[in-house]
C-alpha cells in the first residue's frame, strides 16, 4: 500500500487509541508503579505498536518501534518524547519539510505537530478527548471539513494552527472556550458567525492572532474589527492578511487608543488596499513597532510622507509602486533595521545598485536585502560591498544589473545566499571564483547566478565552496569539462543545476559522490553515449532533468526504482533505445515523466499501471508499437498523456475513458481504428489529439458507419396538408374504425350461413 493511501486513514485510527487508552487508564496507574525500572509505560508503548502494525512504513520512519532488548523503552522511539516523572507520552512530533511523515495521538499528549505532512480527511470529532493537549499544528496539511466543536473542549490548548488547509464552515468556538489560546492560525474558507466573533473579543489570552483571507467570509467586517479592536493593547502579533482592507479599516483598530506602547510590535496587513496613508500612520503612532508588513498594497511614496519608525527591525514594502528618487529622500531606516524587502518596487537606477539606497549607508545591522523583480540597471561598484559587510542574505535577481559579478561577495564573512539569477552579469566565471577570499566558504550555502551571460570554464577552486547545498548555473556560456574533483569537497549539495550550458560531465562509472542530491538539472550538457550509472547512488532524488544530454543506451530498469521519492523525470531528446523492466513499486511517487523524443522500440510495459500517482507522461516522437495498454486507466490521475508520433496499433483501450482528469490528450499520428470510447472526457478534447490515425471514428471526430442510419424519402404534401392536423387525425381515426366493422360484419355473416347450412343437414341426416 503506498503512503497516499494509508496516511488518510491516522484520523481513524485515533478512535482506536482512544479507545485503548481510555478503557485502561487505572492500569496505567499500576504499571508506573509496577515497573519504576521502565520509562515507558506498557500500555502506551503496546498501543504505539499496534498502530504500526496497521500501517504499511514504507520509509521506515517508525523503525525504531520495536519492543526488543535494545528498543523496548518507547520514550526512546523517533519523535516520542515522555514526561520525566509520569513516563506517558506528552509529545509525538515526526514534522517533515516536504515528505510524508505519519502521527499518532494519545489521551496524555501535549504536543501534536502534523505540517507539512500528506495527511488528509476530517478532523475527528475524538479529538476533543485529548484534554492535556497544549499545541496543534495541523497547517500546510490536505485535511478538509468542518472544525468539530469538540476542539473547544481543549481547556489547555495554547496553540492552534489550521493554516493552509482546506478545512471550512463556522468557527464553533464560543464563551468560555480555549481559555488559554495564546496563539490562533486561520487561514481557510470560515464563517466568522456572531458567536465567533463575540467569543474573539473576548479572549484576552490571545497574544498572536493571524487570519488570512480572502476566503475567511464573515457577516461583516465591522464585526471582526471591532472585535479584534477589544483584545489589540494584549496582542503582539496581528496579521490580517487579503482581507480588502481599507486605510479607515486599519485606524478603526487603534482608534480611542492612547497607550500605543502597548500595541502589537509586529503588524502584517499584506495583500489588502492600504495607501501611503496608512503608512505614514503606523508610522506615527507604532514607536514600539518590531515588523511591518505592507506588501502588495497601493502604496506610493510621494514627497510629503517621511515615515519614521525607530524600532523597525523588519520592513516589506514589496509589490508597491515605489520609485528610487522618492526612496532616497523620504525613508528614514532604523538603526536596528535587519531585513528590508522591495522586490517588485519599480526601483530604478541608471548609475549605480548602491546609489538607490544611500540611507542604507549606517545601517550596519542590515542582515537581509531582497531587491529582486525591480529595474536596477548598471554594474554593481565595490562602495556596495564596503556598505553591506554585514549581510547574510541578498536577492538582487531579475534586474538588468551588468558587468562582471564582483568579487567582494566573496569576502562578505558572513554571507550565507546569494541569489544573482536572471541579470545580464558578464566575464569568466573564474574570475569571480579566483579573486575571492571566500572567507565565508564555509558559510555560503545557496548560489545562484543563473541565466546571465557568465563564460569559460568552472575552475576546480569552486570546491573550496564545500558549504553549498543549492548550486545553480543554469543558462549561461559555461564550457569544458567538468570531473568528480569540482565536486569532490561538495558533501552537503541538494541541488545541483547545470542545464543549457556546453558543458561535459566526465566520471568514471565507478565514482560514488560524496553528497546525496534531491534535485539534479543537466539538460543539454554532455553526458556520454552511456547511461550514467553514477545516479544510482543518489537513491534521494526527487526531480531529474538529463534532457537532450546525448545518451545512447537503454533506460536502466533501477532507475525507476532508486529513489522513493523521485516524482519528476525528463528524459527526452536523448537517443534512448529502450526501457529495461522497472516499475516494480506500487508505492512510487512519480507525478511526471518525459520520454519524448528518443528511439524507444517495443511495447509500453504493462506494469505502467502501478504508477497509479503519475500526472503527466509524455513518449510522443519515439518508435513504439503494439496496442495501447488496458492498464493505462489506472493512471487515474493522468492531466496530460502524450503518446503520439509513435506506431500503437489497435483500439484506443476503453479504460482511457474513466480517467476524469485528462486535460491533454494526444494520441495523433499512429495506426489506431475504431471507435473512440464514450465517457465522461474524451468527447471534449481536442480532436486534433486523435487526428492521423488509421480510422477512428465517433465523437469528437466524424460518426462511425454503424451511427448513421437511412433517411426514409418524405412524401410529398399537398397544399394546407399537415401531419398533425384534426383533420387528418379524424379521417385516420375514421380509416381504422370502418375497416374492423366491415371485418366483423363479414365474420359474421360466415358464421351464419355455415350455422344454417349445418342445420339443414342435420334434418336431411334424420
Amino acid at each position: 500500500m503506498q503512503m497516499t493511501n494509508y496516511i488518510p486513514k491516522i484520523f481513524y485510527a485515533l478512535l482506536f487509541l482512544l479507545l485503548l487508552n481510555s478503557g485502561s487508564t487505572l492500569q496505567l496507574k499500576n504499571v508506573t508503579t509496577e515497573s519504576a525500572e521502565s520509562k515507558c509505560i506498557e500500555w502506551e508503548k503496546q498501543a504505539l505498536l499496534k498502530f504500526k502494525q496497521n500501517i504499511d512504513d514504507i520509509f521506515g520512519i517508525l523503525s525504531t518501534w520495536r519492543d526488543d532488548e535494545k528498543d523496548g523503552d518507547c520514550c526512546n522511539w523517533q519523535g516520542i518524547e515522555c514526561n520525566n516523572e509520569t513516563g506517558h507520552v506528552k509529545k509525538l512530533d515526526l514534522r517533515g519539510d516536504d515528505t510524508q511523515y505519519l502521527r499518532d495521538l494519545l489521551t496524555k499528549l501535549r504536543y501534536l505537530n502534523l505540517s507539512n505532512s500528506i495527511v488528509d480527511g476530517r478532523i475527528p470529532y475524538q479529538i476533543g478527548n485529548l484534554l492535556e493537549l497544549e499545541y496543534l499544528d495541523l497547517s500546510v496539511t490536505n485535511i478538509y471539513g468542518n472544525i468539530p466543536c469538540q476542539l473547544g473542549n481543549l481547556s489547555q490548548l495554547q496553540y492552534l494552527d489550521l493554516g493552509y488547509t482546506s478545512v471550512f464552515g463556522a468557527i464553533p468556538f464560543h464563551d468560555g472556550n480555549l481559555p488559554v489560546l495564546h496563539t490562533l492560525k486561520l487561514y481557510g474558507s470560515f464563517d466568522l458567525t456572531y458567536n465567533a466573533t463575540k467569543w474573539l473579543s473576548t479572549m484576552y489570552s490571545l497574544r498572536n492572532l493571524i487570519l488570512r483571507g480572502p476566503f475567511l467570509r464573515f457577516g461583516s467586517s465591522h464585526h471582526l474589527l471591532q472585535a479584534i479592536k477589544k483584545i489589540i493593547q494584549n496582542l503582539r502579533e496581528l496579521r490580517l492578511v487579503d482581507f480588502d482592507l481599507m486605510d479607515n479599516d486599519v485606524s478603526t483598530l487603534f482608534h480611542s487608543h492612547s497607550n500605543f506602547s502597548t500595541f502589537p510590535t509586529i503588524l502584517d496587513f499584506s495583500n489588502n488596499m492600504l495607501t501611503s496613508s496608512t503608512f505614514q500612520f503606523l508610522s506615527n503612532i507604532s514607536l514600539n513597532l518590531q515588523e511591518l508588513h505592507l506588501s502588495q498594497n497601493n502604496i506610493v511614496l510621494s514627497s510629503h510622507l517621511y515615515p519614521n519608525i525607530p524600532s523597525l527591525v523588519v520592513l516589506d514594502l514589496s509589490y508597491n509602486n515605489l520609485t528610487s528618487f522618492q526612496f532616497i529622500g523620504n525613508f528614514n531606516f532604523s538603526f536596528k533595521l535587519q531585513e528590508l524587502y522591495l522586490s517588485n518596487c519599480s526601483l530604478t537606477d541608471k548609475k549605480t545598485l548602491v546609489s538607490s539606497i544611500p540611507t542604507l549607508n549606517s545601517s550596519s545591522s542590515l542582515l537581509i536585502l531582497d531587491l529582486s523583480l525591480n529595474l536596477l540597471e548598471g554594474p554593481i561598484l565595490d562602495e556596495f560591498g564596503n556598505v553591506m559587510k554585514s549581510l547574510e542574505y541578498i536577492d538582487l535577481s531579475y534586474n538588468h544589473l551588468q558587468g562582471e559579478i564582483p568579487s567582494f561577495f566573496g569576502n562578505m564573512c558572513t554571507l550565507n545566499t546569494l541569489y544573482l539569477q536572471g541579470n545580464n552579469f558578464s566575464g569568466e566565471v573564474s574570475n569571480f571564483i579566483q579573486t575571492s577570499s571566500w572567507c565565508n566558504k564555509h558559510i555560503l550555502s545557496q548560489l545562484d547566478l543563473s541565466y546571465n551571460r557568465i563564460t569559460g570554464i568552472l575552475p576546480k577552486t569552486i570546491s573550496l565552496l564545500s558549504n553549498l547545498k543549492y548550486l545553480n548555473l543554469d543558462g549561461n556560456s559555461l564550457e569544458g569539462d567538468i570531473n568528480e574533483s569540482h565536486l569532490a569537497d561538495f558533501t552537503k549539495l541538494k541541488d545541483l543545476y547545470l542545464s543549457y550550458n556546453s558543458v561535459s560531465l566526465t566520471f568514471p562509472s565507478s565514482w560514488v559522490p560524496p553528497f546525496q542530491l534531491s534535485s539534479l538539472r543537466l539538460a543539454s550538457c554532455k553526458l556520454g553515449l552511456s547511461f550514467p550509472s553514477w545516479l544510482k547512488t543518489q537513491t534521494s532524488l526527487s526531480r531529474l532533468d538529463i534532457s537532450n544530454a546525448g545518451i545512447n543506451d537503454y533506460v536502466p530498469g533501477w532507475i525507476w526504482n532508486n529513489s522513493k521519492y523521485l516524482f519528476f523525470m525528463n528524459m527526452s531528446h536523448n537517443n534512448l533505445i529502450g526501457m529495461q523492466r522497472g516499475f516494480k513499486r506500487p508505492e512510487m511517487l512519480l507525478k511526471s515523466i518525459d520520454l519524448s523524443s528518443n528511439n524507444l522500440k517495443g511495447e509500453i510495459p504493462k506494469k505502467i499501471g502501478n504508477l497509479v500517482g503519475l500526472v503527466s507522461l509524455n513518449l510522443s516522437r519515439n518508435n513504439l508499437s503494439g496496442e495501447i495498454p488496458f492498464e493505462i486507466g489506472n493512471l487515474v490521475s493522468l492531466d496530460v498523456l502524450d503518446l503520439s508520433r509513435n506506431h500503437f496499433s489497435g483500439n484506443i483501450p476503453s479504460t482511457l475513458s474513466q480517467i476524469d482528469r485528462l486535460e491533454v490528450l494526444d494520441l495523433s499520428n499512429n495506426v489506431l481504428y475504431g471507435r473512440i470510447p464514450t465517457g465522461r472526457q474524451l468527447q471534449t478534447l481536442d480532436p486534433s489529439g486523435f487526428e492521423g490515425n488509421l480510422n477512428l471514428c465517433g465523437e469528437p471526430l466524424k460518426k462511425c458507419p454503424e451511427d448513421t442510419t437511412p433517411v426514409n424519402p418524405k412524401r410529398q404534401k399537398f397544399h394546407g396538408e399537415d401531419d398533425n392536423s384534426i383533420f387528418h387525425q379524424g379521417f385516420y381515426l375514421s380509416l381504422g374504425l370502418g375497416y374492423f366493422t366491415v371485418y366483423y360484419i363479414l365474420v359474421a355473416a360466415s358464421i351464419v350461413r355455415c350455422w344454417k347450412g349445418n342445420i339443414c343437414a342435420a334434418l336431411e341426416f334424420k
